[in-house]
């Protein structure tokens, strides 16, 4: 008997109301997502890439078609999910701290255990001694840091992520790049499955087992590719190269 994915789409289509109607942004979705998957999705903008995360978390529910989780169909937030924004989304009168154990407070956590996996994920994430530093005293790659950890701190099966270095500097997103893929293959931590969202091929490539293309309006699977090079990635290399290629062709 096999088991279920972590994440399944059945026929999912995803309107939205505007001014002048409604907008058809995914229709007849299908795709999976395994237990330990480090899945990248790329597109061109307004395919709906993030609606689908946000379709994985429960932000949004679909108009029809089916979201599951674990083989159950997905009916309110995701629990078992947790996301990093582009945006960093933090409290700015809130410290680090505090930000970090809003989130495990809201879902109901014991505050000792909050205090307790705040510390911890603070740490992994390298802001140890930063934690009564607010927002407007940090830089951009530590308020991501910020963000990382108050989603790795809800202990999530499901880590997605919506361009999460697209706002940072070129040095900045490399380190934080690396860290992830640390964070994800430590198999001390709970989480082990990533969906994220970029618009730079390369780093699509650079990161993930996975590369979901989508594209037309509305949006659809194009392809799934695999990426089964060896890890660290040699970007320079020709195999490298021609991944990106194949996935570029696959967009225009």
């Amino acid at each position: 008997m096999t088991s279920a994915p972590l994440v399944e789409f059945r026929g999912v289509r995803k309107t939205f109301k505007r001014e002048r109607g409604e907008t058809v942004v995914l229709d007849d979705v299908n795709l999976q997502v395994g237990d330990g998957d480090f899945v990248a999705i790329v597109g061109p903008s307004g395919v709906g890439k993030s609606t689908l995360l946000r379709l994985m978390t429960g932000l949004v529910t679909p108009d029809s078609g089916k979201v599951l989780f674990e083989g159950r169909e997905l009916r309110g937030v995701n629990l078992e999910a947790a996301m990093v924004f582009q945006s960093f989304a933090l409290f700015p009168w809130l410290n680090v701290e505090q930000n970090v154990r809003l989130a495990l407070e809201s879902r109901g956590i014991d505050p000792h255990v909050s205090r307790t996996r705040t510390a911890y994920y603070l740490d992994k994430v390298g802001l140890d001694g930063h934690e009564e530093a607010y927002p407007r005293e940090l830089s951009g790659g530590m308020k991501q840091r910020v963000g990382l950890a108050r989603a790795l701190a809800l202990e999530p099966k499901l880590l997605v992520m919506d361009e999460p270095f697209s706002s940072l500097d070129a040095l900045t997103s490399v380190s934080l790049r690396e860290e992830l893929l640390e964070i994800w293959a430590d198999s001390t931590l709970p989480v082990n499955t990533v969906v994220m969202v970029t618009h730079l091929i390369e780093e699509a490539v650079e990161l993930a087992d996975r590369v979901l293309v989508l594209t037309g309006q509305p949006g659809k699977v194009r392809d799934d590719l695999r990426v089964s090079l060896d890890r660290p990635r040699e970007k320079q290399s020709h195999e490298f190269d021609e991944i990106v290629d194949r996935v570029f062709s696959l967009i225009v």
